[in-house]
C-alpha cells in the first residue's frame, strides 16, 4: 500500500511546479522520497479497499497559495 501511493504521488506531481523550487522529502519509516514545494501535512487516514477490507493509509500533503494537492 504505501510503495502504491509513493508511486502515485510521484507521478501525480511530475508534471507539476518546476522541480527546481521543491525541496526533497525522505520518510525513512516508509522508504519514500518524493518532492513537496515545502514540508508536507502528514494525516492518517483509511483506505476501502475494493473488496470490503479497510487499510490505514498516510495522507501527505502541501498548500501552497492558491492551490492544494494532496493524495492518499
Amino acid at each position: 500500500m504505501v510503495r502504491v501511493t509513493a508511486i502515485f504521488l510521484t507521478l501525480f506531481f511530475a508534471g507539476s511546479a518546476a522541480a527546481d523550487d521543491w525541496k526533497e522529502y525522505e520518510n525513512r519509516d516508509y522508504s519514500f522520497t518524493i518532492h513537496f514545494p515545502m514540508d508536507p501535512t502528514v494525516e492518517t487516514a483509511t483506505y476501502q479497499a475494493a473488496d470490503g477490507r479497510s487499510f490505514s493509509a498516510h495522507v501527505f500533503s502541501a498548500t501552497q497559495e492558491t492551490t492544494r494537492s494532496a493524495s492518499s
